[in-house]
């Protein structure tokens, strides 16, 4: 069972990791020579903030489940 725990904790911290990345790298794509996100509208601009955020948070909490399997797994 430590094993299993080993391996989700590492593939949580993974995965958390690369989501929190990839949101930051186009929130930086969306960025124009003045350092301004630029959007096409003002709607996409709350869609991508509100998705983002929930993104954010949904990675946060995937890291930190992903730490407490790890520790979990630790032998005693």
């Amino acid at each position: 069972m430590d094993l299993l725990y080993r391996i989700l904790g590492i593939a949580l911290v993974a995965l958390g990791i690369f989501i929190n990345y990839s949101i930051n790298r186009d929130r930086f794509n969306r960025r124009n020579q003045a350092g301004i996100e630029v959007f096409p509208s003002y709607g996409s601009n709350q869609s991508a903030q509100f998705a983002e955020g929930c993104g954010k948070t949904v990675a946060i909490l995937m890291i930190l489940a992903g730490i407490i399997l790890l520790v979990a797994s630790l032998p005693q």
